[in-house]
């Protein structure tokens, strides 16, 4: 279980990857000379991390090659610990609860709608710049033919694409204005395992992990699981109003209080997963 954007590869790239867990399945199928071997990879939520340090203008962590070296470093990680490992019983049970929750999405008032249509009336029949977008910032530095994702959301190309983002959850919410949010929690042993369909920030899983440590000997929070729905940035991102990760869209447009609600029902479920 380890959290981050599976992302290595160029934003350009036309590839189906499997990023850097299929370099680390393979160096463990190496290290245990076993080609049956499967790694279960479970992403943690890093709905804010990625593989780049962005701050860091002298490094590139992008393409292939930093993938496979990601994957040997994850690899090395696992060989570390793994002769350290816990052993679960047997005979230790296994338990899950199921929940489905409606979230409300962000309120869509008539003046986003017709503000909305007034940009898209307005660029109708225009030839909009497209922009190559930077791998998480980097090129930003060195090269201004790209522009990083922050830069973006200050041009017209992103203007038109939001306000007909506008639009569509208009119509896709007109009549049922909450999206169903599936969450599981299962106890195998003395492991809790914290299942989400969204792309939670990490403040959410370091949370989970501080709420239940009393409780559990490790806790396993796994983001994308069993559907998508979208971002959940933390409250303070929110006020900020910083990174495509708030903006909303349609992968962004659960209520602002969604990291809570989630984390509520949580706290639930496990208390009827104990009983």
């Amino acid at each position: 279980n380890f959290p981050c954007h599976l992302t290595s590869l160029e934003r350009n790239n036309s590839k189906f990857s499997a990023d850097f867990p299929y370099y680390a399945e393979e160096s463990l199928i190496n290290k245990f000379n076993n080609d049956d071997f499967v790694m279960l990879y479970l992403n943690g939520p890093c709905g804010n991390l990625c593989q780049v340090d962005v701050k860091n203008s002298e490094t590139f962590e992008v393409g292939d090659q930093h993938s496979r070296r990601a994957g040997r470093k994850f690899a090395d990680a696992v060989n570390k610990i793994i002769n350290n490992c816990i052993l679960l019983d047997d005979n230790s049970d296994i338990n899950t609860v199921y929940s489905e929750i409606e979230i409300p999405i962000r309120e869509i008032t008539e003046k986003m709608i017709d503000d909305a249509k007034k940009i898209i009336e307005k660029n109708k029949g225009k030839v909009i710049k497209e922009f190559e977008l930077s791998n998480y910032g980097l090129e930003s530095y060195k090269d201004n033919t790209v522009i990083s994702a922050q830069k973006l959301l200050e041009t017209e190309f992103w203007e038109n694409m939001s306000a007909n983002e506008i639009i569509n959850l208009s119509k896709a919410y007109k009549n049922n204005k909450k999206e169903v949010v599936p969450l599981t929690v299962a106890k195998i042993g003395s492991i809790l395992i914290i299942a989400v369909p969204a792309e939670l920030f990490v403040e959410y899983s370091l949370n989970f992990k501080n709420i239940f440590k009393e409780k559990y000997k490790n806790i396993i929070v796994v983001e994308l699981a069993n559907g998508w729905v979208g971002y959940v940035p933390t409250r303070k991102a929110f006020l900020y109003n910083s990174g495509y990760e708030v903006q909303f869209l349609s992968s962004s447009k659960l209520h602002e209080d969604a990291g809570d609600i989630i984390t509520k029902e949580i706290i639930q479920m496990e208390k009827r997963l104990r009983q």
